[in-house]
């Protein structure tokens, strides 16, 4: 009888023990769980700002691209320009040659007119 007593005391004791143990683990799978959703939180962001990145850099490659054609197109168009222009003043000088050409040219034919 005593030893049954003892017996059921221990057998209280190691009951309550497993309930502890029980409880601490209900706790520890509560504590994981939210880790692990708070990991996954963090990998989603970290995968989302991975994805940003990736598209901040080829947006910022078209952009290169984009302002690199711009720039070959100015210049371009500057020596376009410049050749107009000197092709402008080729004229324009032979423009003022041959205007000089022919105010000889009647200043020779008034001048036989007038003096013939």
């Amino acid at each position: 009888s005593e030893t049954r007593a003892k017996i059921e005391a221990e057998s209280h004791r190691l009951r309550g023990e497993l309930a502890s143990m029980r409880g601490r683990c209900d706790d520890m799978t509560v504590q994981l769980s939210a880790e692990t959703s708070q990991r996954k939180g963090l990998q989603d962001s970290a995968k989302e700002l991975h994805m940003d990145l990736r598209n901040a850099r080829e947006d910022l490659g078209e952009q290169k691209l984009k302002s690199r054609l711009f720039e070959e197109r100015i210049t371009a168009t500057q020596q376009v320009l410049e050749q107009k222009l000197a092709v402008a003043e080729q004229l324009s000088m032979d423009l003022e040659a041959e205007r000089k050409m022919l105010s000889i040219r009647l200043q020779a034919e008034e001048t036989e007119r007038t003096h013939p």
